[in-house]
């Protein structure tokens, strides 16, 4: 996902369980209003200077999850509420079960 204010890159989700995302009311200390308190996140959340490099930091990443039957999950790059138009590119996340679901 580009940074459109920089021409940098970086490939890193925010994940929240059973609930809604949940948004800054406040700016940091960059002036950035995101996603916070998220349940667990994936990627390197450094900015790279090519796609290539952000892909790379990021591909190995992983996240255990435990989940129940009836459980949701949202997967959302990190950016400011109402500004996920600009972005240029797309993610794949695969997703294992690795036992069945009670």
């Amino acid at each position: 996902m580009a940074y459109p204010d920089c021409g940098k890159w970086h490939a890193y989700l925010v994940l929240y369980v059973n609930r809604d995302i949940a948004w800054s009311s406040e700016p940091d200390s960059d002036g950035f209003m995101g996603p916070v308190d998220e349940d667990f996140t994936i990627g390197d959340p450094t900015f790279r200077d090519s796609a290539g490099e952000a892909e790379a930091a990021s591909s190995l990443s992983l996240v255990e999850i435990p989940l129940h039957q009836g459980d949701f999950l949202w997967l959302l790059p990190q950016d400011a509420k109402g500004t996920y138009v600009d972005n240029t590119g797309l993610m794949t996340v695969d997703v294992t079960v690795i036992s069945p679901l009670p």
